[in-house]
């Protein structure tokens, strides 16, 4: 066989639910290994399962390393293009910048960080504020002049991409039973009233987005699951022994399983979108 040929090193017929292949790397200890300078390392392939299915113990089920590409590229058609599940650990950890250019769903969420009075032994938490709308939150602190008004100045974009304001204000130091806002947002400002003069008041504006593609991409407070979604969440379910077991993967003990070596860690850089190929293009997998 002539280097750069196509070689089939497994197929699963459709009486087996996989074809086992172990092999030995003289560096790696993997099974299977596939260098290619300047092409796509593994292609995978199926109508209605796993393109590419990986499991380990106690190391990467699928590891995937490029010094300038995507190292590992998903795409489906009507499933989810990467899916990651764990009984403990993250489903899916990213240790750089992520951008999302679509609509990004999930259960909760917020922000860890090192905890400011001690670092070095404690975690801070926070939430991060929800809303049923796509609210934007503008804040702020002003004092009033002479007559007891002030101009609160707003971005030269605000009403391009917000709707429907809403206002909060509060005096600082002493009661203001008189405040109140005076203009509302026209020429991307508002006038505040009603004040004594020098008075510190907070204040606070929210909107909901109006840009084409917050219109394009409103968000629906309440609505049924479909079939697929409910299916989802039976598979979350699904312990991720119970799917090796399924699987019927012979997976080596812990203690066997040897470590893969450190690659040499790209730049952490925004994703971008990767330029691939058609489908027609994507060579598929001959059958017997």
């Amino acid at each position: 066989m002539a280097d750069g040929d196509y070689m089939q090193v497994g197929y699963a017929h459709e009486s087996q639910a996989v074809t086992r292949m172990t092999a030995t790397g003289t560096q790696w200890e993997a099974g299977l290994n596939v260098r290619a300078p300047s092409m796509t390392g593994v292609i995978g392939s199926s109508d209605s399962r796993p393109g590419v299915w990986g499991g380990s113990q106690s190391h990467q089920g699928v590891y995937g390393t490029t010094r300038s590409g995507n190292g590992v590229f998903g795409s489906s058609g009507t499933g989810s293009g990467v899916y990651g599940t764990s009984d403990q650990g993250y489903a899916g950890y990213f240790n750089g910048n992520v951008r999302v250019t679509g609509v990004l769903n999930k259960g909760g969420g917020g922000f860890k960080i090192d905890h400011p009075l001690d670092p070095e032994n404690k975690d801070l938490n926070h939430s991060f504020v929800e809303s049923p709308d796509m609210k934007n939150i503008y804040d702020g602190a002003v004092q009033l002049d002479e007559e007891g008004t002030v101009w609160v100045e707003l971005p030269e974009w605000f009403e391009e991409l917000n709707r429907s304001f809403r206002y909060h204000l509060t005096a600082i130091g002493a009661p203001a039973p008189e405040l109140h806002v005076a203009e509302e947002v026209s020429d991307n400002r508002f006038r505040i009233a009603g004040g004594a003069k020098g008075t510190k008041v907070c204040w606070q504006v929210t909107g909901i987005r109006k840009d084409s593609w917050a219109e394009a991409n409103r968000i629906v407070v309440e609505e049924d699951k479909d079939e697929q979604e409910r299916e989802l969440l039976r598979l979350a379910e699904v312990t991720a022994t119970t799917l090796l077991e399924e699987a019927r993967l012979d997976v080596a003990p812990a203690t066997q399983v040897p470590s893969i070596p450190s690659a040499e860690p790209p730049t952490p850089q925004i994703p971008r979108r990767p330029d691939v190929a058609p489908a027609t293009q994507v060579p598929s997998i001959p059958t017997e």
